[in-house]
């Protein structure tokens, strides 16, 4: 299926979408922990644990749409203080990536970010991710640091 980059939509989540894209990404995360540090998965979900039942006031949680089909999600924890922002998660289905939809998605991400006054994102990628490492540095997001118990890169970028 085309997706038009165009009609990309980011829309926040119902409980019930909250519920389900949280544990997918708390799953998601874990497995990818595991496989990265050869720690057992049960020593990471002990260490990392689970979805917290609703998101905090200072996270979004945006479903991305396209087609009124769900494509991806991201969560973003803001950080008014500082105003800086940490992306968590930043998802989009595996028939949906290679389209230009993930940057398109970030370049929106970016917009949405700014109107709220955050200057600065910040995200982890794991090593091994080399396509999204590539796609974030042509964004413009520097590596500032390595965890080598992770093996995630923290990136950022200042708007």
């Amino acid at each position: 299926m085309k997706v038009d980059q165009t009609q990309i939509q980011m829309r926040e989540m119902t409980p019930e979408k909250y519920r389900q894209y949280s544990k997918h990404s708390f799953d998601d995360f874990i497995q990818e922990c595991s496989e990265t540090s050869g720690e057992a998965i049960d020593a990471v979900r002990q260490r990392v644990g689970d979805a917290p039942p609703e998101p905090s006031s200072s996270d979004l949680w945006l479903l991305v749409e396209s087609a009124k089909m769900i494509i991806g999600y991201l969560w973003i924890r803001l950080d008014m203080d500082a105003l800086e922002a940490f992306g968590y998660s930043i998802f989009i289905e595996p028939v949906s990536r290679g389209k230009g939809l993930g940057r398109k998605v970030m370049l929106d991400v970016r917009s949405l970010l700014i109107g709220r006054g955050i200057s600065r994102l910040k995200i982890c990628v794991f090593k091994e991710n080399l396509v999204a490492r590539h796609l974030y540095r042509s964004l413009g997001f520097q590596e500032s640091s390595f965890n080598e118990k992770s093996q995630q890169y923290v990136l950022q970028i200042d708007f």
